[in-house]
């Protein structure tokens, strides 16, 4: 049985600030071990569930934040860019965490708040409903009829994951108060708490069924400047006044994510 880890940082216990997720600045040697031990206590979990194989993805910025010698052994790490996949060596999965995941863009008192980027998205649709990164993640995995079995984040992202996927387990290490303001659990409480739930998702993963949309699906995407229309083909754009917001729609999610964003 194979499960693939899609970590992100600024849902990981401990992280609580700007400096910890932005290379250049000094917090962010703190933030990647943050995100590293919460990876292991899931790979760990994942493991005593009875998985056969674990994958992790860096899926934060650039995917190179973690130091390979520092992550469980057992597991097979990828870094790097994907090339328009959004999960790189994503065959013969059978279920997905996603891990460390933040509350989409423009959310109330929510830690570090942003739809993928917040210099260069305001918001995003899928099939008109608002979508963060955690409703994204799970219709593409959706596409390949892999479920999402386990989300852990703050308990602003918990409320969002509720809605779309309310039978899901979500283990929440802290709860936010603001764009940099949060109260994790002590490290040793979340990280137990990690690989106790990942465990039991596990070894339960057959009662869990993929995140699937009705095609053609239309992403519709609000970027906070303007956007070259030059670049963009067969795109509408639903205000003609307004080159901020545009969508399309085809047959295949990942493909238009790519194209798009």
């Amino acid at each position: 049985m194979k499960v693939y880890i899609f970590a992100d940082m600024e849902g990981c216990t401990g992280i609580g600030c700007r400096g910890h997720v932005l290379k250049d600045q000094p917090e962010y040697p703190d933030g990647c071990k943050f995100m590293t031990d919460d990876i292991n206590a899931c790979i760990e979990g994942c493991f005593l569930g009875g998985a056969d194989e674990v994958t992790v993805r860096d899926g934060h910025g650039s995917g190179m934040n973690l130091n390979p010698a520092e992550i469980d052994s057992r597991a097979k790490l990828f870094q790097g860019a994907s090339r328009g996949m959004r999960y790189p060596e994503f065959e013969d999965t059978d279920a997905l965490i996603l891990l460390g995941y933040h509350a989409m863009a423009g959310t109330p008192a929510a830690l570090l708040e942003h739809t993928y980027s917040s210099k260069s998205y305001q918001n995003l649709w899928l099939n008109g409903v608002k979508a963060g990164e955690a409703l994204l993640d799970t219709a593409i995995a959706g596409e390949y009829g892999v479920p999402v079995i386990m989300v852990s984040g703050d308990d602003k992202t918990r409320a969002e994951v509720a809605g779309f996927m309310p039978g899901v387990p979500f283990c929440q290490v802290k709860t936010s108060s603001g764009l940099e303001k949060s109260d994790s659990l002590p490290f040793d409480q979340a990280h137990a708490m990690i690989a106790d739930m990942a465990a039991g998702a596990v070894k339960h993963w057959r009662e869990f069924q993929p995140l699937q949309f009705r095609y053609p699906v239309t992403l519709r995407v609000e970027r906070i400047e303007r956007a070259q229309r030059e670049g963009l083909t067969g795109v509408h754009y639903p205000d003609p006044t307004d080159c901020r917001v545009y969508e399309k729609s085809g047959s295949n999610l990942e493909e238009l994510f790519y194209e798009l964003l």
